[in-house]
């Protein structure tokens, strides 16, 4: 993941554990890098609470305005500026 990033590959990764094997860790590092260099990288999840693990984290409903429309939204110029899109899963 770290060397796509750095070389600006565009990728898919899944990163999938049990609770407590340290995938929140990894999704704040990636964010961390990415925003020290300058760079949009926004920490998406499916609940309010999942956000608050994540800095700057926001639902993914409030980012992606789902439903989204297709055409003339302000969200998307912001999503095409990120480098990283870390999206956090709650299982329950």
């Amino acid at each position: 993941m770290f060397n796509a990033i750095a070389q600006g590959e565009g990728a898919v990764f899944f990163l999938d554990g049990p609770g407590g094997s340290g995938k929140t860790f990894v999704y704040k590092v990636l964010l961390a890098l990415v925003r020290r260099d300058g760079h949009v990288a926004i920490g998406v999840a499916s609940s309010h609470i999942a956000t608050l693990l994540l800095e700057g984290g926001r639902t993914a409903h409030s980012i992606f305005k789902i439903p989204i429309p297709l055409v003339g939204i302000q969200c998307v110029r912001y999503l095409c500026k990120a480098i990283l899109l870390s999206y956090s899963e709650k299982q329950s």
